[in-house]
């Protein structure tokens, strides 16, 4: 069942990215894009609530243990794949401006790249992100480092999906910026 739903919600993705469908005036909260990545985000957060209870429960350091054990080791082995192969089509790496660079190296601030708009510094396309996709790493990381706080109290999910809901609605009807506040500040 979790498998329909992570098909579906990467499938709103890629239409969103596609751009196939008009922009319609009146439907501007519904982008396909938004809604999948925002449907992943909570189905991620259920499935990390019951991996948070069945096996780490108030052991924050082995959460982070195993994360990181999980992520960095794959995401510095293709970052070092995608800079070879920038180097092989002759694009030089130091180019990158040092903020592109440190958020590469701790991966957390990877969704804020877009924020930062690093794109005026680099002659690299996608905001000087070596991978473009991983600035979602970088909000899974955020979404991670907030867990043991989130899943110690009941009132701290409340506070937490209150607080997300208002701020995604609002951006949902454009009156915060959306791409930041919708889904890359929020996961």
């Amino acid at each position: 069942m979790f498998g329909l739903l992570r098909l579906i919600f990467a499938s709103l993705v890629i239409v969103s990215h596609l751009d196939i469908f008009p922009k319609v005036p009146e439907f501007t909260w519904f982008n396909q894009g938004i809604w999948g990545l925002v449907g992943f985000f909570i189905l991620s957060g259920f499935l990390m609530k019951l991996t948070w209870e069945k096996k780490y429960l108030n052991q924050a350091i082995a959460f982070y243990k195993d994360r990181i054990i999980r992520i960095f080791p794959q995401y510095y082995f293709w970052l070092t794949i995608s800079i070879l192969l920038l180097v092989l089509i002759k694009f030089n790496p130091w180019n990158l401006h040092i903020l592109s660079i440190l958020a590469h190296i701790f991966v957390i601030p990877l969704n804020l790249v877009r924020i930062l708009d690093l794109k005026s510094f680099t002659t690299l396309p996608f905001w000087g992100l070596v991978i473009p996709p991983a600035w979602s790493l970088g909000s899974e990381l955020q979404f991670y480092l907030l867990i043991p706080w989130l899943f110690k109290k009941t009132k701290n999910q409340l506070l937490a999906l209150i607080i997300s809901l208002i701020i995604w609605t609002i951006a949902s009807f454009n009156l915060i910026p959306t791409e930041t506040w919708a889904f890359r500040l929020l996961p």
